[in-house]
């Protein structure tokens, strides 16, 4: 009840935050693609609205300047960080805030062509601080930070401006960081393309968090259900992934079409009032005014044409999107050149971080790891899930499934170390918690594994078990600590209901029987307390959390790779939507393709059992033949037979109908063979001789187990490549039919 109780708030909580983040991904990308439509520009050529301008900065008055606490700097911006370093009782440190503090003042900016002032003074809580740690100096326990901006530092701006026409024809330029408007109030020394390297870097992590949040959320859902399907969680993750980034991809691209033509328009219209003013003045400054403006303008509208330039957003564009006007420009060969180089200067957003690609690349391992476990688990959980449970006198050659009841082999048992209750299997772990310096964690003393033969019982008949190196999923755990000293047991009682998936193979004490065992080959024995849906629960469970981080390391990778590549363009979100049901696409081709191939190598592991039994009853009858010719030199038709068949060993027996015949033949004449020793008294004592019929005797057996295992996986093989979808891969890389091996004495 308390699993599924934090099933359900995580899978509510985990789809709330997933939106949450959603959205602040979205309004960021929005943020900087924006900025993008701010050029930069000279204070000559701003007009009122969203500006950026670049300049240095300098004070708007001897007494309109600040000093900075720690280090006496005079500066026109500080923020002042005073921490002290705690320890807790383990002896791990923080750093805790004593003093944060931002001051600045307003300051003139000044490009050459003109200065502004800039009333930093306002709304500084609003305005984002794009600013180097200037000092970080540690004294003691305490740590201290400044960042400044001096006098003559240069900076970026991005602000409101608002452009005073005076009547001698000078004007007057004021940005402010309070008025509303389509932009980010910025303020910052690296330059505004790195302030959107930051923004794009966040967009991608926001995104990326809210995805892997989505898939987080399905897991939670499928784990409060209870469904062990993987295709069904798959299926609902990669449909809600999808819906998620197709919507962002639809959103954003109608987003930035739509308010680019608004932010064009406007600049259009600014631009067109601003000649139409400067016109009636006349003079040298206002032409190069007039030729800035016409530069900012062609800069904006070649900006917005390269965001809509590719598909979907150019055809949105022109379907839903009134046609721009196409500005006119009035620009010398200086002038154009110019534009020439600023447009060829702009880049769009892409993440610059150190190591990027690194962090890009990085999760491909986590990516591959994770999918090799998520693949594994399944398949496990597939075998479980398509191998019919068989009863005990029904089991055959190969791997097998079993349900019954624990019986102890002559009732002899275990006695579980912590409780002494008797068992046949138990795990018994011993820790002890340590100190190392302040900190303690618990180590591990001691760690023991015992078990004993013992049979699965069912109203059939009974089937030997061998629970060495055997996956053990138990119900019965205890846990006991004293003192520094932790006891924890975990055992399967000799009394407990047994499911069991393993390989059937020959008891090597009972040639004539089989017995339950991991073989190296398929690596595989699972044996359990619990019902056949609960450990298939359990076992999709770890596949598909496997699959989780997997699939948000894909995410990740092809998310930050298209930041890197300066591509945020909805267009690479709504092939990421796709990525989700390639993803399931493939799981479902391999999971399918593993399963034919797993059938396959299943039946040639017989066949190549066969063989071996072959080989084992070539090297037997000539030594037989031998023997007899000793005793019996007048049995002419028996010893042609043994020779006959002993020159038959030389022959190929790879195939399929030369075993038959090869078995038909051999059948034949051990019937005779064992006719003709019951008629000699002396040679039926004969020790040698005894000794080979009991050898005979055995391999027959083995012969007839292992063929009826072989004859169960061909089956089983032949029947998966001829239903769908197997039939398509079979197809596609020609998996052929395999032939029984059936043959009857004559």
């Amino acid at each position: 009840m308390l699993r599924s109780i934090l099933a359900a708030l995580c899978a509510l909580v985990a789809f709330v935050i997933a939106n949450s983040l959603s959205l602040k991904g979205y309004e960021t990308i929005q943020s900087f693609k924006q900025l993008e439509r701010i050029v930069p520009t000279k204070v000559i050529g701003a007009v009122d609205g969203e500006t950026q301008l670049n300049g240095t900065v300098r004070a708007a008055n001897a007494g309109a300047i600040l000093t900075s606490p720690f280090t006496k700097n005079e500066s026109l911006y500080y923020r002042y960080l005073e921490e002290i370093e705690r320890k807790d009782s383990d002896g791990n440190s923080s750093w805790d805030t004593v003093r944060d503090e931002s001051r600045a003042v307003a300051f003139i900016l000044d490009d050459g062509s003109g200065i502004a002032n800039i009333a930093a003074n306002q709304g500084i809580g609003a305005i984002t601080w794009s600013i180097p740690n200037s000092y970080q100096i540690r004294e003691g326990s305490r740590r201290y930070s400044e960042w400044l901006i001096r006098p003559g530092d240069h900076i970026t701006v991005v602000g409101f401006a608002t452009v005073i026409r005076r009547l001698d024809g000078d004007q007057t330029t004021r940005v402010d960081f309070t008025s509303q408007g389509q932009y980010t109030p910025l303020i910052s020394k690296a330059g505004e393309d790195a302030y959107r390297s930051e923004l794009g870097l966040t967009a991608t992590l926001y995104i990326w968090g809210g995805l892997s949040l989505i898939i987080v959320s399905m897991f939670a859902l499928i784990f409060l259900l209870k469904i062990h399907r993987i295709i069904t969680f798959l299926s609902i993750t990669t449909s809600m992934t999808f819906v998620y980034l197709m919507a962002l991809g639809l959103t954003g691209m109608s987003t930035n079409v739509i308010s680019g033509a608004e932010f064009v328009r406007l600049q259009q219209h600014k631009t067109d009032l601003a000649i139409q003013e400067i016109s009636r003045e006349g003079g040298d400054e206002t032409s190069l005014r007039e030729m800035e403006l016409n530069s900012n303008l062609a800069l904006v509208e070649t900006i917005f044409t390269q965001q809509i330039s590719h598909f979907p957003e150019n055809l949105y564009m022109a379907l839903f999107v009134p046609t721009l006007p196409s500005g006119e420009y009035t620009l010398g060969t200086d002038q154009q050149l110019q534009l020439a180089a600023r447009i060829e200067a702009f880049r769009p957003t892409k993440l610059s971080t150190q190591w990027a690609y690194l962090y890009a690349l990085a999760p491909l391992g986590l990516f591959a790891l994770c999918g090799y476990f998520g693949f594994r688990f399944a398949k496990i959980k597939r075998l479980i899930e398509n191998i019919p449970t068989s009863k005990t006198k029904g089991v055959t050659y190969g791997l097998a499934e079993i349900k019954g009841r624990i019986q102890p082999i002559d009732d002899v048992t275990l006695n579980a170390p912590l409780t002494g209750t008797a068992c046949v299997w138990y795990r018994y772990l011993v820790k002890e918690k340590q100190r190392t310096g302040k900190s303690s964690n618990w180590v591990t003393i001691s760690d023991d594994t015992n078990h004993i033969y013992f049979m699965c019982e069912d109203r059939e008949g009974q089937l030997k078990i061998d629970p060495s190196k055997a996956e053990v999923i138990t119900r019965h755990k205890r846990t006991k600590r004293s003192g520094n000293m932790r006891y924890t047991q975990w055992m399967v009682k000799s009394t407990d209901s047994l499911y069991a998936i393993g390989s059937a193979k020959i008891d090597t004490q009972h040639p004539d029987k089989l017995m339950l065992a991991k073989d190296k080959r398929d690596g595989l024995l699972i044996i359990s307390n619990r019902k056949e849906q609960e450990i298939m629960l359990y076992k999709s469970q770890k596949a598909m959390f496997a699959l989780m981080l997997a699939m948000s390391a894909m995410f990740f990778t092809f998310i930050f790779m298209n930041g890197l590549a300066g591509d945020f363009s909805p267009t690479d979100y709504i092939a990421a939507s796709l990525t989700g049901p390639l993803f399931l696409f493939l799981f479902v081709a391999i999971m399918h393709y593993n399963d034919i191939i797993f059938l396959r190598q299943r039946a040639e592991r017989n066949w190549a059992n066969i063989q071996v039994s072959l080989k084992k009853r070539q090297t037997l009858f000539p030594r037989l033949e031998k023997t007899l010719k000793a005793y019996i030199t007048y049995e002419h038709r028996v010893l042609q037979a043994l020779s006959k068949l002993r020159a038959a060993n030389t022959k190929d027996l790879s195939k399929v109908k030369s075993a038959e015949r090869y078995l038909r033949a051999e059948a034949t004449v051990a019937t005779h063979v064992k006719a003709t020793v019951e008629n000699y008294p002396k040679l039926k004592a004969d020790k040698l001789t005894s000794d080979y019929m009991h050898r005979l005797e055995a391999l027959e057996t083995e012969v007839a187990l292992i063929r009826q295992g072989f004859n169960d996986a061909v089956t089983q093989y032949n029947e998966r490549i001829q239903s769908f979808p197997d039939l398509l891969l079979a197809k596609l890389f020609k998996f052929k039919k395999m032939k029984r091996l059936s043959f009857t004495h004559k």
